[in-house]
């Protein structure tokens, strides 16, 4: 199989605007936004989980052990998800994750006994999202490298727009029957399923190359990679600082005095500008080296977070929360594109993956380290945050700065820009021999 990249024009390498990003990426590209569009749109389980355990008699703490469940199947999912895409390719993961997580998910509304429904909902969790990586994969690859940040913002805000209506519509299919959501959320996840085997492109698998052209790939490779392993350290420590608006920003707006309404609003501010702003932002951002934009991201997030403890009252809660979601929109397509610019051939999926899954574990321990400190120093908690902020900016930086001071190599640690190229002629190669296929990235 050649190595060298496919000759793009000078037009391809350019980072260009919005509309013009969308109408020059392949085929494939803008189905898979819209397979993921369609799929968080019906994506109800995680966001009603609690609700309806409770509708079912079970106790609050019982709802809250099985949302921690499908929260640890997740994240076992995203680390898995990368080694099945390097393994077996993008489309048949996003396939069978799909198709597979589509029977899980509707199971769950025909399971009583609680221990069972625990089982379900771990795998649903693990499953359900191992199709994350491969998306994010089929992205990158399909994508000229000075667009891929641009791209990771459109699939950010396909899941961003259809995980915002998607709770709108569960409210009205709950007024007919609970178990409407769970048959509708299978039914969103099989759609995306048939168009990964309808519509994508029948990559080469890993395990369909003869054995001696086969790269060395794991992921004690991406941990024995030092730069990546700074690069992850950060992202753990972004995805703790960003939960905590989940997790203490109600206690701290409750604390101060103001109501429920102050909080739905600040939450609401943020959701409103990403959906919004984001793709905007990343027209101008794009054209950024990828470090000074994450960089800038997290400064602001740190900055943001800090605000929040700030004498000012709600006025000073807006500004900080502005901050924040500025920061999410600078940062946050870069963070996700980067894995795929630094892996060595053949383990794309595993970079991508690795990092999705310590984001969510950032996310998953986050509350509990947030309120600990929160019930130590209740407002201090965010001068904390912006401490561990900074550390984590350190770390990220100098992992990203020796990243990008490596030159191209064709060993373990293969640059970002031979990845790009192999991964390309694997999976845009046999599109050729079929149809149109199509993928697409995490959120």
């Amino acid at each position: 199989m050649s190595t060298s990249p496919p000759a793009e024009s000078a037009a391809e390498e350019a980072a260009v605007g919005v509309l013009e990003t969308l109408r020059g990426v392949p085929l494939v590209v803008r189905v898979l936004l819209i397979g993921v569009f369609v799929n968080r749109l019906g994506a109800f389980l995680q966001a009603f989980m609690v609700l309806y355990l409770v509708h079912r008699g079970f106790s609050a703490t019982e709802a809250g052990v099985a949302l921690t469940v499908y929260g640890a199947g997740s994240v076992v999912g995203l680390f898995g998800g990368g080694g099945l895409a390097d393994r077996f390719g993008p489309r048949l993961t996003i396939a069978a994750s799909m198709l597979a997580g589509s029977v899980l998910v509707a199971s769950v509304s025909l399971v009583s006994v609680y221990p069972v429904i625990l089982v379900v909902l771990f795998f649903t969790g693990a499953i359900g999202v191992s199709y994350r990586p491969a998306t994010a994969a089929i992205l990158a690859a399909n994508t000229p490298k000075a667009r891929q940040t641009m791209v990771m913002a459109f699939n950010r805000a396909a899941s961003n727009v259809g995980s915002t209506g998607g709770p709108l519509l569960a409210v009205w299919l709950i007024q007919v029957s609970w178990n409407l959501i769970f048959w509708i959320d299978g039914a969103t996840s099989l759609v995306f399923g048939l168009i990964a085997l309808g519509v994508l492109p029948r990559d080469a698998a890993r395990g369909d190359r003869p054995a001696a052209k086969r790269p060395k790939t794991g992921y004690r490779m991406a941990f024995q990679d030092r730069r990546f392993v700074y690069y992850l350290v950060m992202v753990f420590v972004n995805a703790v600082i960003y939960v905590q608006m989940m997790a203490v920003l109600p206690l701290s707006v409750r604390h101060a005095g103001h109501g429920t309404i102050v909080y739905s609003s600040l939450f609401s501010l943020n959701a409103g500008l990403v959906i919004a702003f984001e793709l905007l932002i990343t027209k101008f951002v794009q054209n950024w080296p990828p470090k000074a934009a994450v960089m800038t991201g997290f400064v602001l997030l740190g900055a943001g977070m800090v605000g929040f403890g700030l004498p000012g009252g709600v006025p000073m809660l807006w500004i900080a929360m502005l901050m924040v979601t500025l920061g999410e929109m600078v940062g946050g397509p870069s963070v996700f594109s980067w894995p795929a610019r630094v892996a060595p051939e053949g383990g794309t999926g595993r970079y991508l993956g690795t990092m999705q899954s310590v984001f969510g574990l950032g996310q998953a321990v986050g509350p509990a380290i947030g309120v600990a400190l929160w019930n130590t120093t209740h407002q201090q908690v965010w001068w904390w945050t912006g401490a561990i902020a900074a550390v984590g900016i350190a770390i990220g930086y100098v992992g990203m700065r020796e990243s990008e001071a490596v030159p191209p190599t064709t060993s373990e640690t293969t640059s970002s820009e031979t990845t790009s190229a192999e991964t390309t002629s694997q999976v845009t190669a046999p599109a050729a021999s079929a149809t149109d296929d199509t993928e697409t990235v995490p959120a």
